[in-house]
């Protein structure tokens, strides 16, 4: 089902990334449902590490107030142009894809549910950089949504 979506984003001309970070891994992370995944991660790490709940609520009450509001806009910029550019069908299967890798690939590695962990190094170093830091070289995920937003706006936007 991802190589539908990876296919079709071949055919996409929509605007290059920040930090080059690809089309595919953008789209399906637009998808990962960050705000219903991060309670229960914050829970496991409660459990193996106390001191790293406020500054984790801190760090994503941070990213929220700066990305998370745009997860929804850039969805929805994401569907349109599959929409133009594909159709329904194309379009639907494509997100289809993109929830499923978010949901089976990237939430269970970036945000494990009800895990225990062994040591607290995922919810004091590897979970704050995924907030503070997303994609910028640091191996993290790319939840800038709102810097995707903008660039997509500005590229989209004919020259006058």
């Amino acid at each position: 089902m991802l190589r539908i979506a990876v296919a079709l984003l071949a055919t996409l001309s929509s605007p290059v990334f920040a930090a080059n970070t690809s089309k595919t891994q953008i789209f399906a992370t637009a998808f990962l449902d960050v705000q219903g995944l991060f309670p229960n991660t914050l829970q496991s790490c409660a459990a193996i590490a106390p001191a790293s709940v406020a500054p984790l609520q801190a760090a994503y009450a941070q990213w929220q107030a700066r990305h998370g509001a745009y997860q929804q806009e850039l969805q929805q910029i994401i569907r349109k142009n599959l929409l133009l550019e594909v159709g329904p069908e194309k379009t639907e299967q494509a997100i289809a894809a993109f929830k499923n890798a978010a949901s089976k690939q990237i939430a269970p590695i970036h945000f494990p549910q009800n895990y225990h962990f062994k040591d607290d190094y995922f919810c004091t170093r590897s979970l704050l950089r995924e907030f503070a830091e997303g994609s910028d070289d640091s191996g993290g995920l790319p939840l800038k949504f709102a810097d995707y937003v903008r660039e997509w706006k500005q590229q989209s936007t004919p020259a006058k």
